[in-house]
């Protein structure tokens, strides 16, 4: 199980796009209606990339525990596949 602390450290990750994007975002609202394309570009490749950290992240924590979980539930049945039968 994942401590707290745990939790924190790998959330910080991401966040250094989230508050570029939020930065950027606020440039383009505050420098009215000629808004380089540039600048929407640079959003855009920020979404993604917490996007996709984000979900990166999400397989690796959840994948392992999922395996471990079912490894821990067949170590405690028992394994039947290699010939232990009752």
């Amino acid at each position: 199980m994942l401590t707290i602390r745990e939790i924190r450290m790998v959330s910080l990750i991401p966040d250094i796009f989230m508050f570029q994007t939020a930065a950027d975002a606020l440039s383009i609202i505050n420098s009215g209606p000629g808004i380089p394309v540039s600048d929407l570009y640079e959003i855009a490749s920020n979404v993604v990339k917490v996007s996709v950290t984000l979900r990166a992240m999400a397989t690796g924590l959840i994948v392992p525990k999922m395996l471990f979980d079912g490894w821990l539930l067949l170590s405690k049945n028992g394994d039947r596949r290699h010939g232990a039968h009752s």
